[in-house]
């Protein structure tokens, strides 16, 4: 966990892309949790259960910025027509876009992978996410970043926020 001193320091730094993802992570939950005007709106038993049109709600009505900090992101362009080309218009509108990925060559993809089992693997479905997003070129107001300090906690939650609106997705195993 970060220091308070460390969290201070957020508020002297010009470039916030120097910051580690648990100072990030960390600053945004403090964010959220100080203001009393907060509540929560719905709650969902998974993320995939979660409306695609509240998701293209949250999205196209963002006006400064928009989060990605899930572990793969490859939903987006499976459940989102024109995602791509959503996050081109988004971008020229001047809306910072901000994505957090997992490495894939990361050990904690690796342990995910052998809990999930899936067909599709963790690491597939993060590489399918970088080639998606290399196929947009050079774009403006987009930065993607990936988890190194604190995958184990970034593989638990993902946080997707859209100006003062977010959607937490806990990831619960079951015994």
């Amino acid at each position: 966990m970060p220091s308070d001193t460390d969290l201070a320091d957020l508020q002297y730094r010009p470039n916030h892309a120097s910051l580690t993802d648990d100072i990030l992570l960390s600053e945004l939950i403090r964010r959220y949790q100080q203001r009393s005007d907060r509540e929560i709106i719905s709650v969902y038993p998974n993320r995939s259960q979660v409306p695609r049109e509240l998701w293209e709600r949250l999205i196209t009505s963002a006006r400064s910025e928009i989060a990605l900090g899930g572990y793969t992101n490859y939903f987006f362009w499976t459940e989102i027509p024109g995602f791509s080309r959503l996050l081109q218009e988004k971008a020229a509108d001047g809306v910072h876009i901000r994505m957090l990925l997992d490495d894939p060559d990361n050990e904690v993809t690796r342990r995910r992978e052998g809990i999930e089992h899936a067909a599709l693997s963790v690491t597939t479905r993060i590489n399918i996410t970088l080639a998606e997003l290399e196929k947009l070129g050079p774009t403006g107001n987009l930065e993607v970043r990936l988890s190194e300090t604190n995958a184990e906690a970034h593989v638990s939650r993902s946080v997707f926020r859209f100006d003062n609106k977010a959607l937490v997705c806990e990831h619960i195993e079951s015994g």
